[in-house]
């Protein structure tokens, strides 16, 4: 009997202990403790964030800060090494920082929200991704539109490979460098600090002087000019051309070399894009150029180097 009860004993301290053990372990579900969203359009402040899987399902939800216009997301159930999408949204209250006319803008009572999205291959905990109207049309061109992304499975997961395409097609389609890497999480332009140092920043600024009217307004008209299935929208292409201008005016300001567009998206064009963009993406480089821009700010190390 004491033998039986000494045996009994033991197996039920090794399975606790391996219990203790498996806890102590965690799993490929364990939240990511911290991801940032920032924004940029200028500065986003009080807009709605929600970060998804590469199925569609939410993952953790938070709001811009209406000093730092970030948020900080903890993503419940997250596949480590998997793509992440993320959904900023501006509704009535939600302000941002206009480059162009160098106001905050609220938007009204009423007014109909707006939302941009991003997308990454992979997250790491501590780790950072930018929203921009440049991330906008890269989500578009992987096949997302913020309408159908509400937290209900996608008929089609994301990809990294999607992701990497996308990307390479942007920087194509605006005529920056092949290697921009447009995931990183710019520092945004604002009231106190209208012209950033970070060369993200300083780019989207110079960007938004293309507006017809204001910088959430190009944002709607860029993400029109392109398609779902990775193509170029020609009858919206104004907006492009435009801001690609734009780039080009500010060329030596921003530090980067600004191509014409290219719209074609020709098989060896993208094929050569996405090599470059995916080295960029893969080692969480920021944009960085020789002029104004130094691309220092949060916008370095943003993404997992591991990329997926």
């Amino acid at each position: 009997m004491t033998a039986s009860f000494f045996t009994r004993r033991t197996a039920l301290v090794s399975a606790l202990a391996a219990v203790g053990f498996l806890s102590a372990c965690g799993s490929s579900d364990d939240p990511v403790a911290s991801l940032t969203v920032t924004p940029a359009l200028g500065a986003v402040y009080g807009a709605s964030v929600n970060a998804y899987s590469a199925s569609g399902i939410l993952l953790g939800s938070g709001t811009t800060s209406t000093t730092t216009g970030s948020a900080s997301l903890s993503l419940a159930g997250y596949t480590a090494g998997t793509p992440v999408i993320v959904k900023v949204t501006l509704s009535a209250g939600a302000k941002y920082f206009d480059e162009k006319s160098g106001t905050e803008i609220t938007l009204a009572a009423g007014a109909t929200p707006v939302s941009l999205l991003s997308i990454a291959p992979s997250v790491t905990s501590g780790g950072s991704v930018g929203v921009t109207p440049l991330t906008n049309m890269a989500a578009k061109l992987a096949g997302l539109d913020a309408s159908a992304v509400t937290g209900a499975a996608l008929s089609t997961a994301l990809t990294s490979t999607a992701i990497y395409t996308a990307v390479a097609k942007v920087n194509l389609i605006m005529g920056l460098p092949a290697s921009t890497n447009l995931l990183a999480a710019p520092v945004p332009a604002t009231l106190a600090a209208p012209t950033p140092t970070n060369t993200y920043g300083l780019l989207l600024a110079k960007l938004a002087f293309a507006a017809t009217t204001n910088a959430l307004s190009q944002a709607t008209s860029l993400v029109a000019a392109v398609k779902t299935d990775g193509t170029v929208d020609t009858a919206n292409i104004a907006a492009v051309t435009a801001a690609n201008g734009a780039l080009s005016a500010s060329a030596s300001t921003i530090g980067l070399t600004i191509a014409a567009p290219n719209t074609t998206l020709s098989t060896a064009d993208v094929s050569a894009a996405v090599t470059a963009v995916t080295t960029t993406i893969n080692a969480g480089t920021a944009p960085t150029g020789t002029g104004t821009g130094t691309g220092t700010g949060t916008g370095t190390s943003s993404l997992s180097s591991t990329g997926g």
